[in-house]
């Protein structure tokens, strides 16, 4: 195997080791968009948020409740008064008249607070089961969240770890190839990225997709030299 060949497969394993390591970094990045996290952080945020306004509603009805029932207590104790009123011994026929109109108007009231009460303690209790349900929702949520967030930073540090070895394999290869070459290939690759070695497969460019001359397939396998593609510039090389 001649210099120039054992260069060339250098350059080509460089450049496949920089394929990895470019599709690794996209995995990477992908990894911190995951949909799943993200649906599941988004009913998280929303669950929390209607968790507080249900808190907000309950606060607000439980002091509404306690006034009811402190309004629904006067108005008992004013019908007893009324009615102790009524039962003086010496209480006129007027006075009685009157006695029993506002007994009969406290009575109405008292009902239509009684049931206000019944509806708020009905109201009082689906929120409070709405609250319960909430709070499962987002302590499983929250789970589920962490265990998904700890796959994702183990998938993380795997990454990196292969990134990593691939960043030194990259290292000792471009000691290998002469840094003439490497210039020539870093010249290409600004244009063509990681087609700047094209393979010449069947006589075709592995790149602009040609059918390449016969002497430039013959010069390719050869490897004596660095051949290129007359049409698009790229670097040819032929695997064995």
């Amino acid at each position: 195997m001649s210099q120039m060949d054992k260069e060339l497969e250098a350059l080509w394993n460089l450049q496949e080791i920089i394929k990895a390591y470019d599709k690794l970094r996209a995995e990477k990045n992908g990894l911190k968009n995951l949909p799943e996290i993200k649906m599941k952080e988004e009913k998280l945020a929303a669950a929390k948020r209607e968790l507080s306004v249900v808190s907000e509603q309950i606060k607000l009805l439980t002091r509404n409740a306690k006034n009811q029932e402190m309004d629904c207590d006067k108005l008992v104790q004013k019908r007893k008064d009324l009615e102790r009123e009524m039962y003086r011994e010496n209480t006129k026929a007027k006075e009685l008249s009157s006695l029993q109109q506002q007994l009969e108007h406290t009575k109405k009231e008292i009902d239509v607070l009684e049931n206000s009460v019944i509806n708020t303690a009905y109201e009082l209790e689906g929120l409070r089961e709405r609250e319960e349900a909430l709070q499962k929702q987002i302590r499983e949520l929250e789970i589920s969240l962490s265990v998904e967030k700890a796959k994702r930073e183990g998938k993380f540090q795997e990454i990196n770890e292969q990134l990593k070895e691939l960043k030194e394999k990259h290292e000792s290869l471009k000691r290998e190839i002469d840094p003439n070459l490497l210039k020539v290939y870093a010249k290409k690759f600004k244009r063509y990225s990681t087609s700047a070695l094209a393979e010449v497969n069947r006589g075709i460019c592995g790149g602009c997709h040609i059918h390449l001359p016969t002497y430039i397939v013959m010069e390719a396998k050869k490897k004596s030299s660095l051949v290129t593609c007359e049409n698009c510039g790229r670097i040819l090389y032929h695997r064995a």
